[in-house]
């Protein structure tokens, strides 16, 4: 079995050993195990991200005699260098391949792993050992993903054509077009369309024949697949009225009795008829006998309200008219009846009334006082006017102090508001910052994480990322937050910072000796991160 990759990504060359060069070869990417080939992909910033558990990482350079070589060592790092660990030292023997000269990786947690190979030859030369803080090239480093996307937002409604769709997808690396739409057809079966769909957005879809379901499909770079719930294709709400109306009609005109036509003599005797169903009879000629010959004819009786709407599938309600409609006083509110105890308590408001009305005549008969201006006086409206003075509203320096002394007196709320303002200004990169503080203290987590995502990133700082990092960590989503604390480098002023936090996260995972090794790292620094180190140091059983 050949597990070679296809293709190869060269380290960067020695300055002093230039004619040594390493090839890491990393099964994520074009590599076949087994029989199964598997496409790898990379993140915005080059690096390889797979969702495998175990992945073959081998030495392969090129015109290297194998026989002036006494060992290879592997090292790798989880934390972008910071620090390396010796993971495997093999032996070269008499009569060794290259292709033997590897080991398998096998990640125990996701997250970003760069590797280093080094060469020791048997006359005392070797390649380097990488240094600590010595960050891992993109070529030499994979991402290691087996976390699958996540559907936060998944509505349908109808349209006229076809039907409207709303999604959203969060994952830590989507890509670009992770989203695809799977139909479900006549006897279950599930068939792909619609491809390529963005991480979030709205788009007018048209529903293949005999389809009666829909879901949204997410893939990730690493190959990680989740499934939104199937939801039933909606139909537009004139649909089903209309196929209610006509229900309702089709009932209605089986509940009328039909109208026979009325012929003439000449018409029946033209058809065979000797009699007609509506005609009445000529053998009574007496003025007494016409009326009860009139009682016998046939009447045609329309069908009532109450049996229309039940036709209807509709039942009638007190608001809705009586069945006479000749009767106006049916449509009049009717006053209420107060017994004759409550006399006294109503006739003191029609008192006032009347008193109120009584006010308003005598207003009017009094004559109206001549205008200020008339008599060469300034109105109290231009008075006042003069008197005041414009207040302008306060600067974004003032605003920025006011935030601030209201976090001091305990106000979040009010602070907040404040710092919200401040978004877009120029003081924008101080504040940003200042409120994910207010907002973490205020528990409103998922506005502090939403608003610094799309905060510009210009905006964005190592201080923010260890809020954000902090965060997560309030959140439980500890190993998203030990993603974000491994790109901060030790050369950033919140380094310290990080290394605290991380230990946090470490900790939250399960790892309690890894955390206590940080946190006994950074304890040994005499700063504010040093003593917090300490007290956690001081708290562990």
């Amino acid at each position: 079995m050949d597990d070679r990759p296809r293709f190869r990504h060269d380290l960067p060359p020695y300055r002093w050993l230039p004619q040594s060069r390493l090839l890491c070869l990393l099964a994520c990417l074009f590599l076949s195990i087994g029989g199964a080939q598997l496409t790898a992909a990379t993140s915005e910033d080059g690096v390889f991200i797979t969702n495998r558990q175990e992945i073959p990482i081998r030495l392969h350079r090129p015109n290297l005699d194998l026989s002036t070589v006494a060992r290879v060592e592997f090292w790798q790092t989880s934390d972008l260098g910071r620090t390396w660990l010796l993971v495997r030292d093999i032996a070269v023997g008499e009569g060794a391949q290259s292709q033997t000269i590897a080991y398998r990786f096998r990640p125990g947690r996701d997250g970003r792993y760069g590797f280093r190979i080094c060469v020791v030859h048997q006359d005392g030369r070797r390649d380097p050992e990488p240094r600590a803080s010595q960050r891992p090239a993109a070529s030499d480093s994979l991402i290691v993903d087996t976390t699958p996307p996540e559907v936060v937002r998944w509505n349908l409604d109808p349209t006229k054509d076809g039907v409207k769709i709303q999604w959203a997808i969060s994952d830590l690396h989507p890509g670009p077009s992770p989203g695809s739409l799977e139909w479900q057809l006549a006897g279950g079966d599930w068939r792909s369309r619609e491809e390529n769909l963005p991480v979030h957005g709205r788009q007018e879809v048209l529903p293949p024949a005999g389809a009666s379901a829909l879901r949204l499909v997410a893939k990730d770079l690493a190959g990680n697949v989740s499934r939104s719930a199937a939801l039933p294709l909606p139909t537009r709400p004139e649909e089903t009225e209309t196929a209610a109306v006509e229900t309702a009609s089709e009932a209605v005109a089986a509940s009328v009795m039909p109208i026979e036509e009325e012929r003439s003599p000449a018409s029946a005797e033209r058809d065979g008829e000797k009699e007609s169903a509506l005609s009445v009879s000529p053998e009574p000629k007496s003025p007494v006998a016409a009326p009860t010959a009139a009682a016998e004819t046939p009447s045609i009786r329309l069908p009532s309200r109450e049996e229309l709407l039940a036709a209807a599938g509709r039942s009638a309600t007190p608001n809705e008219p009586p069945t006479d409609h000749q009767d106006f006083s049916a449509y009049m509110p009717r006053a209420p009846e107060v017994p004759a105890d409550h006399r006294d308590i109503i006739e003191p408001f029609h008192e006032q009334r009347r008193q109120r009305e009584e006010q308003a005549r005598q207003a009017a008969r009094q004559p109206r006082p001549e205008p200020a201006a008339a008599r060469g006086e300034a109105s109290p409206l231009q008075e006042t006017r003069r008197t005041q003075t414009t207040t302008a509203p306060p600067s974004i320096d003032e605003l920025l102090r006011q935030a601030r002394m209201l976090v001091e007196n305990g106000d979040l709320a009010g602070a907040q508001r404040l710092y919200a303002r401040l978004r877009g200004t120029s003081l924008g990169g101080i504040a940003l910052p200042e409120e994910m503080t207010v907002l973490r203290r205020l528990g409103r987590h998922d506005e502090a994480i939403a608003m610094h995502r799309v905060s510009p990133p210009e905006l964005r700082s190592d201080s923010t990322w260890c809020l954000h990092a902090a965060i997560l960590i309030d959140r439980g989503q500890h190993r998203q937050a030990l993603d974000i604390l491994e790109a901060i480098g030790a050369d950033s002023p919140q380094h310290r910072e990080a290394l605290f936090l991380r230990g946090l996260a470490q900790q939250g995972l399960g790892e309690r000796q890894a955390a206590q090794q940080m946190m006994g790292r950074l304890a040994a620094i005499d700063d504010h991160w040093g003593a917090a180190a300490r007290r956690w140091l001081a708290q562990q059983p």
